[in-house]
């Protein structure tokens, strides 16, 4: 039976050292993947927020205007109700 003897020395040791480098870059390649892909998300988001803001805002003024225009303009008693909608619509828009 032969006896097998384990070598040991500097040379062990750094192939544990490189094992764990490779692994910490791999640690750091990682997270720089997944934060580049958080912030296509984080992208993604906010241009679909833009748009939504644009619907609300157009929606807004779409109400005010109409219901100014056509639904207290057949009313004299509400001019002055529909003259101050008017003016917030146009405020509105001119603020955003």
């Amino acid at each position: 039976m032969a006896v097998v003897q384990k070598k040991t020395g500097s040379r062990g040791s750094v192939n544990w050292a490189s094992c764990g480098t490779c692994a910490r870059f791999l640690g750091v390649a990682w997270q720089a993947v997944r934060a580049t892909i958080a912030e296509r998300r984080a992208t993604q988001q906010e241009a679909i927020g833009v748009k939504n803001y644009a619907k609300a805002r157009e929606a807004v003024q779409q109400m005010l205007t109409r219901v100014a225009a056509e639904h207290l303009g057949r009313i004299p008693e509400m001019k002055e109700v529909r003259q101050r909608l008017l003016e917030d619509a146009v405020t509105f828009t001119a603020n955003y």
